[in-house]
């Protein structure tokens, strides 16, 4: 009888054994989501740790993950029932890290970097074309036109720009203009126009190959930058935010995640197969980073061949173990600096006289992606194929995790930002695009 009753006790440790060795990598997966986005609310974006802890990681699976802060060191610390435990720190200009697997990456890295200053008055620039302009538009009408957006409860922020002046703009209590505001893979688009100015300085061409050293001599050699830019690189990816996968071990365990991304295994032809894939975000990123001869160099080089140029001083980038920026995931700035930056793209790249991208990189941004079925184009995702039914064909957009959006709508000389959490009551977006534009048009 005892040797039975040991035999199944062994049984029963070694299932919870086998167990645990199945769930443990989506438990670090879930500690590293919530220990990361912890450190990063509370030292970039400034929140209190109550509101985090309901709000930004307080839905979903992220309630099992519990957190806490260590101001002294300004770190965060996350585990699962005390199963594993992940820590982030605040690396100062480059943001919060996820502390890397012992000898990977470096998370002491902590550079002061030149961010702008505002020094032009007036949205975005001097007000150039009269107050007047917008005496047309019923105030409280657009004004009222954002309340489908504040009916979900995760939006904080929506700002309404037409003809270059913000026409209506409201903010979820605890939030202002001054607030900052994570824009998840909104962050891809900032990668595009980055890779554009490196286009016009002749560092870099959309149809260059032999993009890494480590590529050369291989299939990946035939890769071209534009490949990359429009999610046809041919390279194996999974991206799942449920499970651990390729995307998941990039952001959560990587400390070069660019690298990582860019090992990958070839699955097929370079432009015969769209895939939405964030390691081809942080690809481009490591081909950025390349182009420098200093780090001081590179982590300058967004704020000031991009944010200073377009007067948006709130932006801030996070950068990997490693010192590069995740291209994918991590980018900061309050509404109206979200806004600016989807007024480079509606003006063509041009902001205030100033032709930052190459004069044909707008067109090429919203030029559909060959296999994407209308729906991307350039590292920016597209309403061709009528996602949102009620805006126009033009629309475009840069889109992120949990319902963040910036719409660009040519024919509207318009930009809509939109900046919340969904994951605590999604917001309609098809509607609040109806609501605004039939608010202007009436």
């Amino acid at each position: 009888m005892k040797k039975k009753l040991l035999i199944g006790l062994s049984i029963i440790l070694l299932l919870f054994f086998l167990g645990f060795l199945f769930i443990r990598p989506q438990l670090r997966i879930l500690a590293g989501y919530v220990a990361k986005n912890a450190c990063s609310c509370a030292y970039v974006q400034g929140m209190a740790k109550e509101q985090i802890r309901t709000e930004d990681v307080g839905y979903g699976l992220l309630r099992f993950a519990d957190f806490e802060l260590n101001e002294e060191e300004r770190s965060a610390s996350s585990s699962v029932y005390g199963l594993v435990k992940r820590v982030a720190i605040y690396r100062g200009d480059l943001g919060c890290v996820l502390v890397p697997k012992a000898g990977l990456g470096d998370d002491k890295i902590n550079p002061t970097l030149d961010f702008p200053s505002s020094t032009i008055a007036g949205f975005p620039f001097e007000k150039t074309k009269g107050d007047s302009l917008h005496t047309t538009i019923d105030n409280l009408q657009i004004q009222n036109a954002l309340s489908i957006g504040f009916e979900a409860l995760g939006t904080r922020a929506i700002v309404v720009v037409k003809n270059g002046q913000i026409i209506a703009e409201q903010y979820s209590e605890g939030f202002d203009e001054n607030s900052l505001h994570l824009g998840w893979s909104m962050s891809k688009s900032i990668t595009n126009a980055l890779i554009g100015i490196l286009v016009k300085q002749g560092k870099l061409s959309l149809d260059q190959n032999n993009l890494l050293e480590e590529w050369k001599g291989t299939p990946k050699a035939a890769i071209t930058l534009n490949d990359l830019l429009q999610m046809n690189s041919g390279l194996l990816w999974e991206e799942a935010y449920g499970k651990a996968c390729a995307a998941t071990n990039m952001l959560f365990e990587e400390a070069a995640m660019g690298k990582y991304a860019a090992a990958q295994e070839r699955e097929g032809i370079a432009g015969e197969k769209w895939y939405y894939s964030s390691g081809t975000s942080n690809i481009l990123s490591e081909i950025i980073r390349r182009n420098f001869t200093s780090d001081k160099s590179y982590w300058n080089f967004p704020y000031r061949a991009l944010f200073s140029k377009i007067n948006t001083p709130s932006f801030r980038l996070e950068a990997d173990a490693s010192g590069t920026y995740v291209g994918s995931s991590y980018s900061y700035a309050t509404a109206r600096d979200w806004a600016k930056f989807g007024l480079l793209f509606l003006n063509n790249g041009n902001q205030n006289g100033q032709q930052i991208l190459p004069r044909d990189w707008v067109n090429h941004t919203r030029t559909i992606a060959p296999n994407s079925s209308g729906e991307y184009g350039a590292h920016f995702w597209l309403n061709r194929n009528q996602k949102f039914p009620a805006a126009p064909d033009d629309l475009y957009y840069c889109g992120g995790f949990n319902g963040q959006y910036v719409f660009i709508i040519p024919s509207e000389d318009m930009v809509i930002v939109r900046l919340g959490i969904d994951g605590l009551g999604e917001m309609n977006a098809n509607q609040l695009l109806e609501n605004v534009l039939k608010s202007i048009r009436e």
